[in-house]
């Protein structure tokens, strides 16, 4: 880069000496292999801008230490720890500039807080908020770019909060809320995007995803383990990955709609709040005798409205009630296991002639049951599903019930004609 005139080189000279001096109020600490921040060594405020590579930083070791990054490049060579003793408290703030790390530890026996409100941090491998049995780790990404080589723990066998109101998150392996028995983690996503290979909430975990002051918009992309409790509120979510719920799991929506791109595998609960939106573009899977489903003032939608050809798998904890059901134009429903008790049904093709609702399967006999008042169009007639089952309108037409009510009577008759045989 050139810069014109002798008044651009001064400049030049000025900005470097500062970078230089900023640093001095450590002395003594530029030419040792590893940093510590302590009010108890006497340099904290740590004040910096600059280069200052170390092999390890500590902030916070005994009492309090503050580390304030305002430009430049730190590197860690191997370890940053905040808090690191039994009562310590360290704290970092990225104000601008670059961190590169190798593994960084926020609360590893007391207290760690890390405040990001711009610039760039690097974690070549682990991030872990909240290492030891009652210690704390707080991370509080505002903007910038988060980036994490390895894995991350939000309370490993500590407690540990991560809060994101904007900027990236990545991370390359999985991130795991409430790692260990006894750990505890809590994410809150306020805004911005996040990325994993696998997010794991543990029994211990707590995942927010939350609009605050207007609604989030906001794509999380990662396999999804749920063992303890997520929840959405005032948000138009897409999650892009596999959702499995396990048996301990919550899945809770209030207000909001989730796009779930991928198949979503209940074995625990999926609860929507009235007027929530689900939006299926694959299937929804329910195993265990544990799986439940309260959808009944939600609507879920089956495909992405693009039209392709998708037929979706519901494999049904017995009964699931649901406000509206709605199937995209292209795509069908296969169901199995149970029955659908629906209050709305859109998205329907019939064929009049045979009364056969045709993108409907019944892969088992399964039945759906449809409210009639709310279908006008179906003109309260029973149809014939896909493959075997029936849709049922209710209340049952009384032609229905004297048909029942037939049949069951000849087989009273059969069945004390075969006594007499007897």
């Amino acid at each position: 880069m050139k810069f014109a005139g002798r008044r651009s080189k001064w400049w030049v000279t000025l900005i470097a000496a500062v970078c230089w001096l900023t640093v001095m109020p450590a002395p003594g600490t530029l030419l040792a292999a590893s940093l510590e921040v302590d009010e108890e060594l006497g340099n904290s405020p740590y004040q910096f801008w600059g280069f200052l590579s170390k092999d390890n930083i500590t902030i916070g070791t005994h009492g309090q230490g503050t580390f304030r990054h305002w430009l430049g490049i730190t590197s860690v060579k191997s370890t940053l720890a905040l808090g690191a003793q039994n009562g310590s408290y360290g704290t970092y703030d990225l104000l601008l500039g670059w961190l590169r790390v190798q593994n960084e530890i926020l609360g590893l026996g007391g207290t760690g807080y890390f405040r990001q409100i711009y610039g760039l941090h690097t974690i070549k491998k682990d991030l872990t908020l909240g290492s030891q049995s009652g210690s704390h780790g707080i991370y509080d990404l505002r903007q910038g770019g988060l980036t994490v080589g390895g894995n991350e723990y939000i309370g490993y066998e500590g407690t540990g909060k991560f809060t994101q109101t904007g900027g990236s998150h990545k991370i390359a392996g999985t991130l795991t809320l409430a790692a260990k028995s006894g750990g505890s983690g809590t994410y809150d996503l306020l805004g911005g995007d996040l990325s994993a290979k696998t997010i794991e909430v543990k029994q211990g975990g707590t995942f927010n995803i939350t609009g605050v002051d207007n609604k989030l918009t906001t794509t999380v992309t990662g396999d999804l383990i749920l063992e303890g409790f997520l929840k959405v509120t005032n948000a138009n979510l897409t999650w892009d990955g596999l959702i499995t719920i396990a048996a301990s799991g919550l899945f809770k929506t209030d207000p909001s709609q989730v796009n779930f791109l991928d198949d979503v595998k209940v074995a625990g609960a999926i609860q929507a709040s009235p007027g929530d939106v689900l939006v299926l573009h694959q299937d929804l899977i329910f195993e265990g005798e544990h799986a439940s489903a309260n959808l009944n003032q939600s609507t879920v939608v089956f495909g992405d409205g693009s039209g392709a050809a998708t037929v979706h798998t519901i494999k049904l904890p017995a009964t699931v009630k649901i406000d509206t059901l709605k199937i995209e134009e292209g795509d069908s429903i296969k169901i199995s296991n149970g029955s659908l008790n629906v209050r709305d049904l859109e998205g329907l093709v019939i064929d009049p002639q045979n009364n056969v609702i045709k993108n409907i399967i019944s892969e088992d006999g399964s039945n759906i049951i449809y409210d009639q008042a709310s279908n006008p169009e179906l003109g309260g007639k029973i149809y014939s599903l896909t493959n075997g089952g029936t849709a049922i309108p209710t209340p049952i037409p009384a032609s229905f019930l004297l048909l029942a009510t037939g049949f069951l009577g000849l087989v009273a008759i059969w069945r004390r004609q075969h006594q007499k045989i007897k």
